[in-house]
């Protein structure tokens, strides 16, 4: 299958990529695969609030389902990315698929003690 977009992770950086992208191309063909089981979600809250029982689950998901239900969006959860092929522009995932696309961002997650760094880097 051929993507315009890829977006590898989920966390912050991913899902605000997917957020702007959807506003600024809303008719693109994108891709976001993620190594979660769930639907991107705010990690602060999670184990601030809601495994203390002060939070609602579904206060901590970034966006309700209905906003990934889109013709021209697919979230892969469970799934990683095991290789990236840029001169093809291909990325092997780990359930043994192939997939292609124009555009990759990974933002694989930041270093919370690294002063601020964010691992994102645009293909």
């Amino acid at each position: 299958m051929h993507y315009k977009y890829l977006i590898i992770g989920s966390g912050i950086a991913g899902f605000f990529a997917l957020k702007e992208l959807s506003t600024l191309d809303p008719t693109s063909n994108t891709i976001m695969v993620t190594k979660d089981r769930y639907y991107p979600y705010d990690r602060p809250p999670l184990s601030k609030y809601y495994l203390v029982g002060q939070m609602a689950r579904e206060k901590v998901f970034l966006e309700g389902e209905e906003f990934y239900e889109r013709a021209n969006l697919k979230v892969l959860l469970s799934t990683e990315v095991e290789k990236i092929l840029p001169k093809e522009r291909q990325a092997v995932l780990s359930n043994g698929k192939t997939i292609s696309f124009e555009r990759a961002l990974i933002a694989t997650g930041g270093d919370p003690r690294g002063f601020g760094r964010v691992k994102a880097f645009i293909i």
